[in-house]
Formats: structure tokens, sequence, C-alpha cells
């Protein structure tokens, strides 16, 4: 038995009460990624164990609304930060969804909430079709990793995908369809989602494959698009190898990155929005399925570039 699972002792009485709850726990982690099972874990163990103290629950099913705004209560008297209470509250509400779920509790307890509000003072820039241009000269296609690194980018910049999403990527995940070159995975919200290629990213790709195989890299379906070059292994690249090597590609191509605008990974997707949207006119629904939105509204909101007036549609007024 996991030890940081004890505290789930405090959370419940009766041994059968507390079997259901260690795993109903188990179950809700394991639909988790790693990643967000690691911080939720803490997350959700912090919340049971500071309820149990204050409430004499006989049982998970107990659980109700005003619990959690008690729990909300608390952790604002501590005068945690906002981002670091709504964090707490995410974990919280997806453990709440997954109760519901499992008839636990009521549908959603969580739902409606108040929640504090957060600032984000450096949002995600995009990037200038002209910055992309400069990336893309900039990549030394003889270097070790410069092949690799172009066509890791190639697929931000030109698909969307989110940082995670493209790390994930498997070499199934790269085929041909109805006579295009398509990339088809699982996306945020454990949707499947199909974008085709430009041509471009597909030279890009297959260039960096043909030199995985001559650094001695036995492909096959199960392997990693983006493996790790460094150690040779089938394993994904990292978030901050990726990070690492986006911010380097910026500074190589002569891109200032000491400004209050704040660039990431996920500038590439924004960019991408920028582009379609703005350079292309591409029609909302189009960019909307490009980037696997639920909502347009959504789209418009990665569109760093709707506040210029360029193109604004007073210069086509013809009364």
């Amino acid at each position: 038995m996991d030890h940081s699972l004890l505290v789930l002792d405090e959370a419940s009485h009766g041994s059968s009460e507390l079997a259901l709850l260690k795993e109903t726990f188990a179950a809700f982690l394991k639909n988790l990624s790693e990643k967000t099972a690691i911080a939720y874990k803490s997350e959700v163990i912090d919340f049971l164990s500071f309820i149990s103290k204050r409430f004499q629950l006989a049982s998970i099913r107990e659980l109700r609304r005003n619990h959690i705004i008690f729990y909300r209560d608390h952790l604002e008297k501590r005068e945690l930060s906002n981002k670091t209470i709504l964090k707490k509250l995410s974990a919280l509400s997806s453990f709440c969804k997954f109760l519901a779920s499992e008839s636990l509790v009521d549908k959603d307890i969580v739902y409606g909430i108040k929640r504090p509000r957060t600032e984000n003072k450096k949002e995600t820039a995009d990037l200038s079709d002209k910055d992309v241009r400069k990336i893309f000269d900039s990549f030394k296609l003889d270097s070790v990793y410069g092949v690799h690194h172009r066509a890791l980018l190639a697929v931000g910049f030109y698909t969307g995908l989110r940082s995670s999403e493209i790390r994930n990527l498997k070499i199934k995940n790269y085929a041909k369809l109805d006579g295009h070159m398509i990339l088809r995975c699982l996306i945020k919200g454990a949707k499947v989602h199909e974008v085709p290629l430009n041509p471009f990213v597909v030279r890009c790709l297959d260039d960096h494959l043909a030199r995985l195989t001559e650094k001695g890299f036995v492909l096959c379906e199960e392997h990693y698009l983006f493996p790790s070059i460094k150690t040779r292994q089938n394993k994904p690249i990292g978030a901050k190898a990726l990070w690492g090597i986006f911010r380097n590609r910026l500074r190589e191509a002569g891109i200032d990155l000491s400004t209050i605008r704040r660039y990431s990974p996920h500038s590439m997707r924004a960019t991408l929005a920028g582009h379609l949207l703005n350079t292309l006119e591409a029609p909302l629904e189009q960019v909307q399925q490009t980037l696997g939105h639920s909502s347009p509204t959504t789209t418009m909101k990665y569109n760093k570039r709707h506040k210029s007036h360029d193109k604004s549609p007073v210069y086509r007024i013809e009364y």
C-alpha cells in the first residue's frame, strides 16, 4: 500500500468504507496522465485530510458542496496565491466529477462554486510570419540535431498540436489517408484528432526519420516520433527539452526574448491560429477544426493578432 494513502484512514470510518475510498481514489488516479496524477494526488489527499479533521463523515458519499466551500475559504484564509488555490480546486473538481460518475456523490458538487480570479500578466505570445521564416531559415541541417529539431518545430508551427501531444506522437500516428499525409492522435479531452500535413512538414518528418535510421534507431509503429536523441532510447523528449529547443531556436533566429512577451512552445499554436485567421483569412470553423477546439470562442482567444486594425472591414465600406 502506498504510504501516502494512509491519511485516507482518517477520512473514513469502517473497513468497508475505507476500502471503497481507497479503491475509488486509485481508480481516479489511474484515469489521469502520470504528471497530472502526481499533482492531483497530493491535492486531493490534502483536502481529505483537512475535511476528516473537521467533519465526522461516515462515508465519502456524505461529501457535500458546503465541504468544498469550507475548504476554499480555509485556503483563502491561509493567504495562498490565487493561482495555488485554483490549482487545488481544479484537482478537487476533477476528483468530485469522478465520484459523481461512480454515483458516490451528487452530480458535480463543485460546479458553480466561486473561485478566485487570476491574472496572466505575461500571456503566451505568438510570432509574426516573418519571425517564423527566420526560425526555419536558421536551422543548420548538417548539425547533430538540426534535422530533428526542424521536424519538431515544423509539427508545432504547422499543426498547432500542444506540447504534450507533440511529444507523445508515435510513428503509427504519421500515416497516409485518402491521398493525404496526416497526424492522427488523441488530443485534449481524449478526442481523436486528424490534421493534414503541409508538404514542408512531410519533407521535414521524412528527413528526420531517415536520419534516425542512420543513427541506429530501429523504428516501428510503437516507436516515438520524437525520441530522446541524446540517450538513444525509445522515450519521448521531455517538456523541458522541447521548451529549451524552442527558446534556443528563437535566440538563433535573432528574436528578442527579454521583452514582456512570453514565448513558450504554446506560442506555436497561437502563431498558427493567427496566421490562418489573419494572413490567410481562413474561415473560423476551419481553423477551429484544425486546432481541435470544441468552441469557436476558444479559437478566437488563440488569435493574438485580432487587435490589429490592418484588415478592419471598415476600409472596405462602400455605401
